[in-house]
Parts: structure tokens; sequence; C-alpha cells
């Protein structure tokens, strides 16, 4: 979410020639029952582009900048047509890290989550060696963080999926999976380490796989199940308030078998007309079988 306007004209600047736009040509975005809710196709070629796997988006909604399980970062704007997702275009795709660190036999590029801090910031969770990184700014060479013990024991595909930074500038992160209670622990990184100040109570057999914190300051969690021949989606919010230590959100969204791909990563802004509204991609995991969407939800209050 967020993000002043001085970010959003910088990264404009620098976009390349369009490598992705629906629209054109007759390609106009999906509009899906129920009404609010659409979504625009992504397509790009070389080995660089797919497993889009988190998004952020600016304050109005048009910006966004996602991260690829192979380390990619890159930035889009979107375009809308009587409120509905209607095109997207895309920039340059660039290397989050040229010098990443090793680890034998540990995937070290599964970028996962990301989120934007209000000075411009960009924060990236990695699964595989579980990590989180911080960039000056969406070009800038990773600022080591520190790891907290915990991450090290995460089985190395069921961890750090969902990041997101708090309207105190503070990084908030989860696992995919829950722990043997049935809850997701959160980590959040304040005065230098990582703390556990609480845990979201899991909903059925839902993971978790995207988070961002509102305008409205409450925390929205963008969930996914695996149905054999499909993936299901739903959105979550919650009110991080209150001593409780384990907290319980609210169901605002779930979709239908296979109305979407694999959606796992999200950003939240509010429109003009005081609605909440959640942007996702899919990781298509470098699959024909798969595809690569934006999708836009309007939620409720």
């Amino acid at each position: 979410m967020r993000r002043g306007s001085g970010l959003a004209l910088s990264a404009l600047a620098g976009l390349a020639a369009v490598v992705a736009v629906a629209g054109a040509a007759g390609l106009s975005a999906r509009t899906i029952a129920p009404p609010g809710v659409s979504a625009v196709a992504w397509s790009g070629t070389g080995s660089s582009f797919g497993g889009w796997s988190g998004i952020d988006v600016s304050a109005d909604g048009r910006h966004f900048w996602a991260v690829s399980d192979r380390a990619r970062v890159t930035h889009g704007i979107l375009f809308r047509q009587d409120g509905a997702l209607h095109a997207l275009r895309v920039g340059r795709i660039r290397t989050l890290d040229h010098k990443p660190d090793r680890r034998p036999g540990v995937s070290i590029n599964d970028a996962e989550g990301v989120s934007l801090g209000a000075d411009g910031s960009l924060h990236v969770s990695y699964e595989g060696y579980q990590r989180v990184r911080r960039h000056e700014n969406w070009r800038a060479a990773p600022e080591r963080l520190p790891e907290a013990p915990a991450f090290r024991s995460m089985h190395r595909n069921k961890g750090l999926e969902a990041l997101a930074v708090d309207p105190q500038g503070r990084i908030l992160t989860l696992p995919e999976y829950p722990n043997r209670n049935g809850v997701f622990p959160v980590w959040r990184f304040e005065h230098g380490e990582w703390r556990r100040p609480f845990a979201l109570q899991q909903d059925g057999s839902w993971k978790a796989v995207g988070a961002d914190f509102g305008p409205d300051g409450r925390f929205y969690l963008l969930e996914r199940q695996f149905v054999g021949v499909g993936f299901r989606s739903q959105i979550r919010r919650f009110d991080l308030d209150g001593a409780e230590p384990v907290k319980r959100g609210r169901v605002l969204y779930r979709s239908p078998l296979g109305r979407h791909g694999n959606l796992e990563g999200m950003g939240i802004w509010q429109d003009g007309d005081g609605h909440m509204r959640a942007v996702m991609v899919s990781d298509d995991n470098f699959s024909a079988m798969q595809r690569t969407e934006v999708v836009e939800v309007i939620l409720p209050h």
C-alpha cells in the first residue's frame, strides 16, 4: 500500500518499452462475477519472466512492484476503465541481488513477499534460505537484516511467504504453513531484532501467501488452497490492537475453485469512494499449464 507520488513518478520515469498490455487489439481485461472483481493477463518472454509471487501497490493503486521466484523485481502501471482493471504496462526486469548469500543445497533466489515503506524502501522475504532483505529503493542493492533463530528450522518450501510493513515502519513476516498448534506465528522486526508478538489463527486448511497493511491500519492476509485441479483464494482482515496472543480475522473475499490462478502476492489501496481494493498477482511457477495475471477485488467495509 501507500507510498508517495515521488516514488511513483521516479519509477514511471524509468519505465522501458511496453512488454505486456491487455486491452490492446481488443484484448480487454476480464471482469469476473461477482461485481467488483477484475483481472488482466500479464505475459512476457525469456527466462526472467514468470514466477511472480509478491506484489505491492502505490497509494493511488496505479503503480505496482512485483518480485519473482528467481529473485527478480519489476515495476509496472495498472490501467482501469469504469473502475475495473483494463490493462497493464511493465518496465525492465531487474535482479534483486547480484551477489546473494550462499547456502549449499538450499534455494537462495526464491523471493516470495514484497512491501514498500513510506520512505520508498523495498523489503523482500525469501523461502529456501529464509531471510528478509531491505533495499533503499527498488533498484538498490540489498541490506542484510538479522535472522531469527527460528528461521533456520523452517522447511525450505514452507517458510517466509508473506511480508508487510506496518504504519510504524516495522516489518512483519509469517510462514506459509501454520505450526503444530494451528496458528501462523508472526515475526516483527523492531529495535534491531525479530520478536514474535502474536500469531494468527488458521482458518481450516488455508495457507498464508501474501499480506499488507491497508490505509485503515488493519492487516490483510491473502490465503490459498490447492484442490486437486485448481486453486481457491481468500482474503481475511485482522485488527491487531489488543493484547490477545492469537488474532482471529474476518473473511472478506473467497473465490470458487479455478476462478483465479495461483494468487500469491497482495497489495492494498483505497480508492476515491473509500473502498479498500486488493491487487494480487498469480505465480505461474514457470509452467505453460498455469497463467500469470493481476487480479483486483473491491473489498467490503
